[in-house]
């Protein structure tokens, strides 16, 4: 069965979801700068407002049952029920971890969703589950929860998608049937060596018009986006532990000095000094990762 679009970038991704707070959420609740998560805001009940420094949307009203997504890091508070602290309200807040650097899907996203809950019909099941287990624990409900979120978010995007709420990007790339399958190639074999002519024949159009509807609907050339894509991959493998020899291979160089040119040209340093600055700011960035590895060297 061919893999569908999403599947065929989240298959790359490890998902992953911290819930961080659940229950009745009053007063200031703030996000700083210092934080490199996506996070997400479940506002069950109760009503506030979304405030984002430096946004000219801002404040955001919260006035009825809301989704509250903002992929990339930045700095906003939830400022819930100012003034009426007799409200009942409910809350689950959650980080979010995609696992892979520059992520394209979620530099695709907008900066931030604020979505009512009855605009969703199509999530509204695992919200009904989310909600049970989140303001009636039971034993494993912390792991049941955070599950469901990494459920929920595969579903917004796939909302997200349905719903064009992106403009030119890698999404809008694998809604268009023909870049769908030059995109999808890349992304489940990157360690192919694709040229212009072998992903306009995976398209079925000619150089030309290949490269050009690329660039049109992607923002960037064919050749551009497989860069960044190896690199963001490379980064999250030497990030689990894996050689710079054997990353190389996982992601389509011909040696490992090919691929130390090529992160020192994108990165502007080698991936040695690279590791060292990650490990410097989190000491739990770096870590070894066998089976990943194998998983990775064994594609394809």
């Amino acid at each position: 069965m061919a893999m569908d679009r999403l599947s065929s970038l989240l298959e790359r991704f490890s998902l992953r979801a911290n819930v961080y707070f659940q229950g009745a959420l009053c007063g200031v609740h703030t996000v700083g700068a210092g934080d490199t998560s996506s996070h997400l805001h479940l506002i069950e009940q109760g009503t506030g407002q979304l405030v984002m420094p430096g946004c000219i949307r801002s404040p955001i009203p919260i006035t009825e049952p809301t989704l509250v997504w903002l992929p990339r890091p930045r700095t906003h508070s939830l400022e819930m029920n100012m003034g009426h602290a007799s409200t009942t309200n409910r809350a689950l807040c959650a980080r979010v971890d995609f696992g892979l650097d520059n992520n394209p899907l979620l530099q695709a996203m907008p900066p931030v969703l604020v979505l009512p809950l009855q605009q969703l019909p199509s999530l509204a099941s695992t919200l009904d589950i989310l909600f049970n287990e989140a303001f009636q624990p039971r034993c494993g409900s912390q792991a049941v929860i955070e599950r469901l979120c990494e459920l929920l978010l595969i579903q917004l995007l796939r909302y997200c998608i349905e719903h064009q709420l992106v403009a030119t990007s890698v999404i809008a790339g694998l809604s268009e049937p023909r870049l769908t399958k030059a995109i999808t190639a890349m992304h489940d074999k990157p360690q192919t060596h694709w040229t212009l002519d072998t992903l306009a024949q995976r398209a079925g159009m000619s150089r030309a018009r290949f490269a050009s509807l690329f660039k049109s609907t992607v923002g960037t050339t064919p050749g551009d986006y497989l860069s960044t894509w190896r690199m963001g991959l490379s980064r999250d493998l030497l990030r689990s532990g894996q050689s710079v020899a054997r990353t190389a291979h996982a992601v389509g160089y011909k040696s490992a000095s090919a691929f130390v040119h090529a992160f020192g040209v994108a990165h502007g340093m080698s991936p040695h000094t690279w590791i060292k600055a990650r490990q410097a700011q989190d000491p739990h960035a770096y870590l070894p990762a066998p089976q990943l590895e194998q998983q990775q060297l064994s594609a394809g």
